[in-house]
């Protein structure tokens, strides 16, 4: 459960602190007299993020193959919500 916590702080946080990063990369380069590239910077920092992303949902648990999702529905008036449970053999 700490592990989940974890990870969905940790990727709420991630945006703020490459935010950060590149601020500071883009001020010491203006500062340097070099230009400072920001498309350049975001369009490697969004390739970055993309390749972690997948990373991080490669990793994360599934239902396998033989779970039925029900979506959430109506039933005798009462929403039921959404659920999954083994496939029936059909």
């Amino acid at each position: 459960m700490v592990a989940l916590i974890l990870l969905r702080v940790l990727l709420f946080l991630t945006p703020f602190v490459l935010f950060l990063v590149y601020v500071r990369v883009a001020r010491r380069r203006a500062e340097s007299g070099r230009p400072v590239m920001p498309m350049a910077l975001l369009t490697i920092a969004g390739l970055v993020l993309v390749l972690l992303s997948f990373l991080v949902l490669g990793f994360q648990p599934r239902h396998g193959i033989d779970v039925e999702y029900i979506p959430p529905h109506m039933e005798n008036g009462k929403l039921v919500p959404a659920q999954t449970r083994p496939k029936s053999s059909d």
